[in-house]
C-alpha cells in the first residue's frame, strides 16, 4: 500500500500541501459529494470505528479525521477526469491502493508506482510531471514515476 510505504513521510502533510497549492478558495466549496444519497452515504469508506481500532480516542477526533479524510479525497476526485463524481471507495481502489518503489536520494524521493490500468488517468491529471516540495524535508522534492505503457 502507498501511504503505508512512504513510513515517515506524513500522508496528511503530504495531500494538505497538495491541496493547498492546487486548490482555489471557492472552488469546491458548498458542493456536497456528487454521486448517490447523502455525505454519510459517500463517506462510506470511512467507518469511525477504522481509523482507532484498538486505540481510545475520543470520538470527536475520529469526526475531524473523518471530515478531513473525506474532503482530501474530493479534492483528489476533483482533479481526475471522469472521477469528478467517484466514491471515496473507488478513488481507493483505483489509486490510492497502489504498489511501487520509494527511491530516496538526497534531491528528493521518487515513487515509481507498478503498473495499472488506471494509470493514464493520473498521467493525464499532470501526476508524472508534478514535483511537490517537502517542507520537512528541506524542501526536497517528490515526484511520481510511471512505468511506460
Amino acid at each position: 500500500m502507498l501511504a503505508r510505504a512512504i513510513g515517515d513521510f506524513s500522508w496528511l502533510q503530504f495531500w494538505l500541501q497538495f491541496a493547498t497549492v492546487r486548490y482555489r478558495p471557492g472552488e469546491a466549496a458548498g458542493r456536497p459529494w456528487p454521486g448517490r444519497g447523502s455525505a454519510p452515504e459517500s463517506l462510506g469508506g470511512f467507518h469511525l470505528d477504522a481509523l482507532t481500532s484498538g486505540v481510545p480516542l475520543n470520538v470527536d477526533l475520529d469526526t475531524t479525521l473523518t471530515v478531513v479524510a473525506g474532503n482530501l479525497y474530493r479534492l483528489l476526485a476533483i482533479k481526475l477526469p471522469r472521477y469528478e463524481n467517484a466514491t471515496p471507495d473507488r478513488i481507493w481502489r483505483h489509486f490510492l491502493d497502489a504498489t511501487g518503489t520509494l527511491h530516496i536520494t538526497s534531491e528528493g524521493v521518487t515513487c515509481a508506482l507498478n503498473l495499472r490500468s488506471h494509470h493514464p488517468v493520473l498521467i493525464d491529471a499532470g501526476f508524472a510531471d508534478l514535483e511537490v516540495p517537502i517542507p520537512w524535508r528541506d524542501n526536497r522534492t517528490l515526484r511520481f514515476r510511471f512505468p511506460p505503457r
